[in-house]
């Protein structure tokens, strides 16, 4: 289920159950992190299935099936679920050992074997491996007496999301591959995925084309540029919620721009570099993409928590940039500033609940036509009227609010939006987002 499913609950309001952005885990309830306490405590004394024990309440999702174990004596069984990955394991005569199958080979080209060689280089706790049947899997196994509760959800994680991003892609590449289906693919009905497709296209031919036939110069301005395209990144990854090729596509776009490994790659080279992976993306063909569209349930978050600071210093940094373009009526570029400051923070980081749900509220506003689509009926923006539906934002924005204020005490109820257009909007947004105050 959703995370967002219960946000918005205005009467006469029904929503699709969908997924948007990525998973966290940090968002922990208080009986969860008392388990893991107990985890630690039992573990010091020695006590390691209990310990274990602990740690498996830990990990369960309260919103979820996603973890199961049964503890025998001195024994435990367990699966899990990570996206696409069904991970097991056992605890056997003091030994534990946890494994996820990734797929299974017809033949072992050296091709394959090198990627894999490549992949377990970069491995801290577990490994590959290779059964009789040629079914390759991440394997992690561990005596329980070393076995702490951080060392487990460490090696248990990497194995997870490891084995997660690496089906998909080692699909794709290698034909020689078959898929073992074992996971929970929550299926997303067809007329879902031709939405996400359609989204997808229409909005890389619409950023490609602006950039094409800007009056800005792109030698002169390509931070401007980068704007789009990362805005674009970060959109399409939290809207959609791909899996597999246009997952890794994406992360390879985001560490395109912000890698630091050549320092003689100019910003110009990358922003080039980046419209040629979009261009991939948007000659893929669409039956491609169906098989990569669905909803899944994961266990392990990859982003690390944001801290109120950290994200308020964030947002002042990048919105100085926004003053030029402003003020020389480029508000396609101050749109996609906002939307950059949004998508980055999303993409790369687990945020507090107020400031992720108004960031989710903020992709409802600016992408109404595609939550309307796909069967969101709260009408934010008249497309006909190019106007804002102030009412409904406002009602929506209190809703969140009050749904964190006990837990939040000092979230701000008193806020200033600007409507006069979209660029105005979404900068008087970022303002209002980056005023609350999220300290418990």
């Amino acid at each position: 289920m959703s995370i967002f499913d219960n946000w918005f609950n205005h009467k006469n309001t029904v929503k699709p159950n969908l997924n948007f952005g990525r998973y966290t885990d940090t968002n922990k309830s208080s009986a969860q992190y008392n388990c893991w306490e107990q985890s630690l405590l039992s573990f010091e004394a020695e006590d390691f299935i209990k310990s274990l024990d602990y740690f498996f309440q830990y990990l369960k999702d309260e919103r979820s099936d996603n973890v199961f174990w049964q503890r025998n004596g001195a024994s435990i069984d367990f699966y899990f679920y990570q996206g696409s990955r069904k991970i097991t394991g056992y605890v056997r005569n003091n030994y534990f050992r946890a494994e996820a199958f990734v797929a299974k080979s017809s033949s072992l080209n050296v091709g394959l074997l090198r990627r894999l060689v490549e992949k377990n280089f970069n491995l801290n706790y577990s490994r590959f491996a290779l059964s009789s049947e040629n079914i390759i899997a991440i394997v992690f196994t561990s005596s329980i007496f070393d076995a702490s509760p951080y060392k487990i959800f460490y090696a248990l994680k990497e194995i997870a999301t490891g084995a997660d991003k690496l089906d998909d892609i080692l699909l794709d590449e290698f034909d020689s591959l078959s898929p073992i289906e074992e996971g929970r693919k929550l299926v997303i009905d067809d007329k879902v995925k031709a939405i996400k497709y359609n989204f997808l296209i229409t909005k890389i031919n619409e950023v490609l084309y602006d950039i094409e036939n800007s009056s800005l110069n792109a030698d002169q301005y390509p931070g401007a540029i980068s704007y789009q395209l990362l805005d674009l990144c970060y959109k399409l990854d939290y809207l959609i919620v791909p899996e597999g090729f246009m997952m890794d596509c994406l992360e390879r776009i985001h560490r395109i721009y912000f890698s630091n490994q050549d320092s003689n790659i100019s910003v110009i080279d990358k922003n080039n570099q980046i419209i040629v992976e979009y261009k991939n993306l948007s000659s893929r063909d669409e039956q491609q993409y169906f098989k990569e569209f669905y909803d899944v349930i994961s266990t392990f978050g990859v982003s690390s928590p944001f801290s109120q600071e950290q994200i308020n210093s964030f947002i002042d940094g990048e919105l100085k940039n926004v003053t030029w373009y402003k003020d020389n009526q480029y508000s396609n570029i101050t749109v996609a500033i906002c939307g950059y400051i949004v998508g980055f923070l999303v993409f790369n980081y687990a945020l507090p609940k107020p400031i992720a749900s108004l960031f989710h509220l903020y992709y409802m506003i600016t992408n109404n036509k595609y939550f309307n689509e796909l069967g969101y009926k709260q009408e934010l923006y008249n497309m006909s009227t190019n106007t804002y539906n102030q009412k409904n934002i406002k009602n929506l924005i209190d809703d969140i609010i009050s749904k964190y204020k006990s837990e939040y005490k000092f979230l701000l109820t008193n806020y200033t939006l600007n409507f006069s257009s979209e660029a105005e909007f979404c900068y008087s947004y970022l303002i209002m987002v980056r005023n609350q105050d999220v300290r418990k």
